[in-house]
């Protein structure tokens, strides 16, 4: 089978139309993730938000202030970090089988089993590497700016190449592990350094299917994000939590309103976004 980019990047559409009941599904999914998440972290986000809003207003924070707000995002990347990577991991793991294996399905290809626990681990694999590139070489860089700062400008000047081939590095690795991911549903067993073989020779038509893919999900959100922002403004969004600690009827309104719109959202810009993936896989591997 040949590989296409420009028609990978389009799955997504194809998908929503060939299975409309999945769009309904994973929003439901991140509006019920989304809901149970904000009831959880409803503390130390608002923390998070009242700060932020005090600083954006041009109040100078204490150092008690700034204590709390740190801890405050330690708190919700503790209690956000795992539950993410699964309900991500089961929305991938289902749009992998919705392009690799379409059959009818009554649960729109969510499932909770091994494969996606394989997933998860593959995505925390990825992330631990791409996260180990990114401190290791902006530290460096950062380094050499601070010993610019402190007299000696020259080497300010080694710090760009450095974060350059940084981000350069970033892409390349994101892309040559693009294919684990699908690799792994598909021969059910985890699979990372893989998909370095299964893009050799690939990676520019990959990265523009990738790029071409993210911009469609942008323009998707723009325009939903057009559609929905009188609803949001009338209400107030998430930006309610801002302004006060107290749960109250229109806050909770509020709340609904975001929940329902930013599930949305991410259901329709995941079902453009991973799509491509599978394609892909499916094409290279034939």
């Amino acid at each position: 089978m040949t590989f296409s980019p420009t028609d990978a990047a389009f799955e997504g559409f194809r998908l929503t139309r060939r299975e409309p009941r999945m769009f309904i599904a994973l929003a439901l999914v991140y509006a019920v993730f989304s809901a149970l998440l904000l009831v959880v972290t409803y503390q130390p986000l608002g923390e998070i938000m009242r700060a932020a809003s005090q600083v954006s207003s041009g109040g100078e924070p204490d150092q008690a202030q700034v204590l709390s707000m740190m801890n405050a995002y330690g708190r919700l990347i503790s209690i956000t970090l795992l539950p993410s990577l699964i309900v991500n991991s089961v929305v991938q793991c289902a749009i992998m089988r919705a392009v690799l294996t379409p059959v009818p399905d009554r649960y729109s290809y969510l499932r909770l089993g091994k494969t996606e626990l394989r997933v998860v681990a593959v995505n925390l694999l990825v992330g631990m590497m791409l996260g180990a590139i990114a401190i290791i070489g902006f530290g460096l860089a950062g380094v050499l700016i601070g010993f610019a700062v402190g007299g000696y400008p020259l080497l300010a000047i080694a710090a760009l190449p450095i974060m350059l081939a940084v981000v350069a590095a970033l892409i390349w690795v994101s892309v040559r592990l693009y294919l684990a991911v699908p690799m792994t549903v598909t021969e059910e067993r985890i699979v990372v350094f893989g998909s370095f073989a299964a893009t050799k020779d690939h990676f520019w038509p990959l990265l523009g299917m990738v790029l071409l893919a993210m911009l469609l999900s942008l323009a998707v959100s723009f325009l939903g994000s057009i559609v929905t922002a009188p609803l949001t403004a009338l209400t107030g969004g998430l930006s309610v939590l801002e302004t006060s600690a107290a749960i109250s009827g229109p806050m909770i309104a509020a709340l609904f309103v975001w929940i329902v719109v930013s599930a949305a959202l991410s259901a329709a810009q995941l079902l453009i976004l991973y799509p491509p993936m599978a394609v892909a896989w499916k094409s290279l591997k034939a």
